[in-house]
């Protein structure tokens, strides 16, 4: 789904008071067909809030705004549309059930077209041109005449003026970096301020001077920018704020970036979590699959994990059908606990392939090893102590597994005592800093734990805090 409403893409100005600034709300009407159909007929979209009739339906109230600015709709047959599909800009697509969807434009891959459509509330997907045929098609809406340069915004007695509210970036390359500008003038007689609000993503970025003030007659260019990754389609927005220098009515306004990206190599899960494993457990197995696309047949060439206690084993596809989408890669890891080192690790396993877009896989892999033997408590904490006092803590060193292991002392902080006291299969660490400087003492004590057969190193914090 759209990561925001089209309920609010857009603000539309309220009447000016003359006792307090007006702030106005963010409003646009609730379908994406009527969202972009009107910003298509060069319009605000919340036009269609001021002109509504109720009983009458959307396609019909649309109609009417288009007639208000010398505008109309025209209603084809599929075929007619599709004789013509590359002059057309955006389309409604009207199926028999009543069902409406937004045709955003078309593209072509691999010598294939498809059309970038929107259903409902959704993210623009690609649809094959065999599959549109096949839709139940009652009429395919279009404006008369192509989109106009402009659309005029009134914010308080401020006219701005937008090349456009939304951009469709096409047909983007996987892991791309795409952008495009708007442009803003200001086409009335007073002058206004333009700010930066934010974007619906970190990946989406904007290129402006924040508080720009476009006097009338100024314009100026607004970049924006974001980073494709291996989603199919691109639903971005920039948000921006414009007040009226005088009045200091404001509103806010929602630029749209969207687009398509071809079907790439996806795997799943996004990440194998071995979870908790300890060292004398069994060999844990998981598998991660790596799926083939239309547009992006590939074979594993290689896999790498760069030492990790992790084997990993490729089951593909029987050489006849390394081509369908329905059968693929298995990617099979294996963690070894007995050669795992204690602790949390996060790393990746890597898969080189012979896909064209996506030669490089890594895959997240995770996995928690307890160590064999443990602190209690984990933390030496001393609480406030005076300045040149002496205090002791003791802690317990056990290991989980009741393994028999010996221990000693490998390093301690200054002006601190600690020893190690057996007792029976545990061992006590027993701490006794000696506090000569005042604030905020921290210190390490590292314990070596260690059998015939296995050596680790136990860190046991010390703090407090020394009153002068």
């Amino acid at each position: 789904m759209l990561g925001y409403s089209f309920v609010s893409l857009l603000g539309c100005s309220r009447p000016n008071s003359t006792d307090a600034p007006v702030r106005t709300r963010v409003l646009a009407p609730t379908s994406a067909y009527a969202y972009f159909f009107l910003s298509q007929l060069g319009v605000s979209p919340t036009s269609l809030n001021d002109s509504t009739t109720p009983g009458v339906s959307t396609i019909e109230n649309i109609q009417r705004v288009a007639k208000s600015v010398g505008q109309r709709l025209l209603a084809l047959s599929l075929s007619e549309y599709m004789d013509a599909v590359q002059t057309h800009g955006v389309a409604v697509l009207e199926e028999e059930n009543g069902e409406l969807h937004v045709i955003l434009g078309i593209v072509t891959s691999d010598d294939e077209q498809y059309v970038q459509m929107i259903r409902g509330q959704s993210e623009p997907t690609l649809v094959a041109i065999s599959e549109l045929r096949g839709l139940s098609v009652k009429h395919v809406w279009i404006t008369e005449s192509p989109a106009p340069a402009c659309i005029p915004l009134r914010v308080g007695n401020a006219t701005l003026e937008l090349d456009r509210l939304w951009h469709n970036f096409g047909l983007a390359e996987p892991f791309s970096k795409p952008s495009t500008v708007f442009h803003l003038g200001n086409t009335g007689n007073a002058p206004f301020a333009v700010h930066f609000l934010s974007t619906s993503c970190g990946c989406t970025t904007v290129s402006f001077a924040d508080g720009t003030v476009l006097h009338p007659g100024d314009t100026m260019d607004l970049s924006a920018f974001t980073a494709t990754a291996d989603r199919t389609s691109i639903t971005q927005t920039v948000s921006i704020k414009v007040i009226d220098q005088a009045t200091k009515s404001e509103q806010d306004i929602v630029l749209t970036l969207l687009g398509n990206q071809v079907p790439i190599l996806s795997f799943s899960p996004g990440v194998m979590d071995f979870g908790f494993t300890r060292q004398n457990d069994k060999p844990v197995v998981r598998t991660v699959r790596l799926f083939q696309t239309v547009h992006d047949h590939f074979h594993v060439v290689e896999v790498q994990s760069h030492g990790h206690p992790i084997q990993a084993e490729i089951k593909g596809p029987p050489d006849e059908s390394k081509n369908r989408m329905d059968d693929p890669y298995h990617l099979v890891l294996t963690l070894d606990p007995a050669t795992a080192t204690p602790g949390v690790h996060k790393s990746t396993i890597d898969v080189l392939t012979s896909s064209r877009y996506r030669p490089l896989v890594q895959i997240p892999v995770e996995w928690r090893v307890p160590y064999r033997v443990e602190s209690i408590p984990r933390k030496a904490a001393f609480g406030i102590v005076g300045l040149g006092s002496i205090k002791e803590q003791r802690i317990n060193l056990i290991s989980p597994n009741g393994e028999a292991f010996t221990a000693e002392v490998l390093t301690s902080p200054p002006k601190c005592d600690a020893r190690i006291e057996r007792r029976g299969s545990s061992a006590v660490l027993i701490v006794r800093p000696h506090f000569q400087e005042g604030g905020i003492y921290k210190q390490t004590v590292v314990v070596r734990a260690s059998s015939q057969t296995w050596v680790e190193d136990v860190e046991i914090e010390c703090v407090a805090l020394v009153k002068l």
